[in-house]
């Protein structure tokens, strides 16, 4: 949800700043998508934070051990 709404605001930033001054199209494009870029990385890793988060972990347990003094 929030990376999505991000790229939404991205690319409305983008229309806005073209109407606003049509030369820069191309730097503001570019800089469309170096921010896209890092949304979507952003999405990547919250992705696998949330895998990671829902597995169980192992948890550790003392060796049992069943082992009788000589004598």
């Amino acid at each position: 949800g929030g990376c999505a709404q991000g790229i939404g605001q991205l690319f409305a930033a983008l229309v806005v700043g073209m109407a606003r001054n049509p030369s820069m199209k191309e730097d503001l494009f570019t800089y469309t998508l170096i921010g896209m870029g890092f949304l979507e990385f952003l999405a990547i890793v919250v992705i696998l934070i949330a895998a990671s988060c829902s597995t169980p972990s192992e948890i550790p347990r003392a060796p049992s051990c069943a082992c009788t003094p000589v004598a």
